[in-house]
């Protein structure tokens, strides 16, 4: 992740390993004119780098490619490591999912997300994890809202393979526009886009546990195994936020109406409260 508030700058690399149950975390933090960013992603970079260290992406959608890297030296705290993964974006094979909305009469919001192949390798201290383009995925989440003062919502997203063998990408979002008009909702199919209702969104009694429901499309409950937290308050400024990842289990009905399983599949699922 790399983003610009205008007030703050910021770049993050978030790891969980779920086998071995840990997770790691890279951040920086800069001024704002110390991290830029494209003003699309057809052609551009977007880099946040602090002495050696750096998070970049190289963005070039006109060849199907986004080039992401990063360096971070290793600290007390934490191991080194060395990111170097080619995400593909084939428009032909994956319909993309472009939203412009409104928030109330003032703000604004756009998105851009796509199911991408993966390559590359990411090394953690010693250890290279291999990322194959026949078998690793990803999704591309590129994000320009003007917010208003108060801001809040909830946010998830999991890519899955049903026991058919078809490709899921599941993407579903709360947030402050229009009631009822057709958001970033949506579910992929081996590639073909399809939009659906707004789930619902229910806390259940034990912190880090929902469950989702839209009508005709999905049926999902989500338990967290961490969470990836931030909480700021500056009194008139003030933020918490919480990126919850673990499992996903339920359903998921494709464009012919016919439901499919979704087993243990890990996800993020975040929640956002803020005052900007």
């Amino acid at each position: 992740l790399i983003q610009n508030a205008k007030y703050a700058a910021s770049a993050t690399v978030f790891l969980y390993d779920k086998q071995a149950g840990i997770h790691h975390e890279w951040q920086l933090a800069v001024l704002p004119w110390q991290a830029s960013l494209p003003e699309t992603l057809w052609q551009g970079q977007s880099l946040c780098q602090k002495g050696r260290d750096f998070v970049r992406f190289d963005h070039d959608v006109d060849h199907g490619r986004h080039v992401l890297t990063a360096q971070f030296a290793a600290t007390a705290k934490r191991p080194a490591l060395d990111f170097r993964l080619t995400a593909l974006q084939d428009n032909a094979a994956v319909q993309p999912l472009v939203v412009s909305l409104p928030i109330g009469q003032r703000h604004h919001t756009y998105t851009h997300k796509s199911l991408l192949k993966l390559q590359g390798t990411v090394q953690i201290g010693s250890e290279t994890h291999q990322f194959e383009p026949d078998r690793d995925r990803a999704n591309l989440d590129e994000q320009k809202t003007f917010y208003p003062y108060q801001t809040q919502w909830k946010w998830g997203c999991f890519y899955s393979k049903t026991a058919q063998g078809h490709e899921v990408l599941v993407n579903f979002v709360h947030q402050m526009t229009p009631h009822g008009s057709q958001g970033e909702d949506a579910i992929w199919f081996d590639g073909q886009l399809r939009l659906i209702p707004q789930p619902t969104i229910e806390a259940l009694p034990e912190p880090g546990h929902f469950q989702m429901e839209s009508p005709g499309a999905l049926r999902l409950r989500f338990v967290t195994a961490g969470t990836k937290r931030e909480v700021l308050n500056y009194g008139v400024v003030g933020m918490h936020y919480d990126q919850f990842y673990g499992p996903y289990s339920g359903e998921v009905c494709d464009p012919q109406g016919q439901w499919h399983d979704i087993g243990q599949v890990y996800g993020a699922l975040e929640v956002m409260v803020a005052r900007f």
